[in-house]
């Protein structure tokens, strides 16, 4: 069982243990589409090759929060995170650091700083969490139950693309194209027990709450299998994710959720804006359990790199 080592008295300065990380594609991205971030298409807008997927490199920065934090984490923990460049075969070093202790009624939160650094000393993934730890004497920590709200403008009625592979086509993601305030969803989903254990292999975290059993019952999901934002985007309304850059994340988890279990994503447009020259589009996402409890949520920024192709960016 993962235990939480945080306490209420827990100093300012103390530094969570470290792990490394051998940067890797989740999938044989070669075997893709070719306009695709994530192969030598990068290259086009001045990055060395294919960037590694960023909501999958932050999930180790995620994993040594729910070890220090435990079952608290669930409900009173979030993380936000820059995302840069991270190409495969770099060995990066992951890392958190207790900056700041506020006193609350039930316990004391603590803020962190954290990262992912390479070899060179260069930053990955630089951000920020917190999490409350409760005193003793609190009340037993209970998962809350969160439900959002579905509304906003529709511009579809049901997803474009069902389940199995997606099409080779996609439909741009273009700054006016984008809808502020449309919403998608829902897009239903199980994460089966194959695809499970092979992203236990690929991410090499191998604690009992996400292999075997645990506090809930479990095992659990881990963070990324719980995301939804890409698996929305892609079947409601644009096919293949594309041409978009994952800049800026931050993550929230309501409770945890066992494998197996029937989930439904959401999406919603809550921005666009120009920045630094290039067009960006802000988006919430968020995942719902078969009762319409949120499991997560994610607020996230994108980079609408279609509309700037030839612009050397790095």
């Amino acid at each position: 069982m993962i235990l939480g080592t945080a306490s209420t008295l827990t100093p300012v300065d103390y530094h969570l243990p470290s792990k490394q990380w051998r940067a890797a594609f989740r999938w044989d991205w070669n075997e893709q589409w070719e306009q695709n971030m994530h192969r030598d298409y990068a290259k086009q807008f001045g990055y060395k090759g294919g960037l590694v997927e960023g909501d999958v490199v932050f999930e180790h920065i995620i994993d040594i929060l729910i070890q220090f934090f435990g079952e608290p984490w669930y409900g009173e923990g979030e993380i936000e995170v820059k995302v840069l460049p991270i190409y495969e075969g770099e060995l990066l070093t992951t890392g958190a650091v207790v900056k700041g202790r506020t006193e609350e009624e039930r316990g004391v939160r603590l803020g962190l700083e954290v990262w992912m650094a390479k070899e060179d000393g260069k930053p990955g993934v630089i951000g920020k969490a917190s999490c409350l730890v409760p005193r003793p004497s609190a009340p037993a920590h209970k998962v809350p139950s969160v439900k959002l709200s579905h509304d906003g403008i529709w511009t579809r009625k049901e997803p474009k693309y069902g389940p199995g592979r997606l099409p080779e086509e996609y439909t741009p993601i273009t700054y006016d194209a984008a809808v502020v305030g449309e919403i998608m969803g829902p897009i239903d989903f199980t994460i089966s027990e194959a695809s499970h254990k092979k992203h236990t292999a690929f991410q090499g975290i191998y604690h009992r709450w996400f292999t075997e059993e645990s506090p809930w019952g479990g095992p659990l999901l881990y963070p990324f299998e719980t995301w939804c934002q890409a698996r929305v985007h892609s079947r409601w309304k644009y096919g293949r994710i594309n041409e978009a850059l994952y800049a800026f994340a931050k993550w929230k988890f309501y409770k945890p959720i066992e494998l197996g279990q029937p989930l439904s994503g959401w999406m919603r447009v809550v921005d666009k804006y120009m920045k630094r020259g290039k067009p960006y589009i802000l988006t919430d996402s968020w995942t719902e359990d078969a009762e319409g409890n949120v499991i997560m949520h994610a607020r996230e920024e994108l980079v609408l790199m279609h509309e700037i192709k030839g612009m050397q960016i790095r």
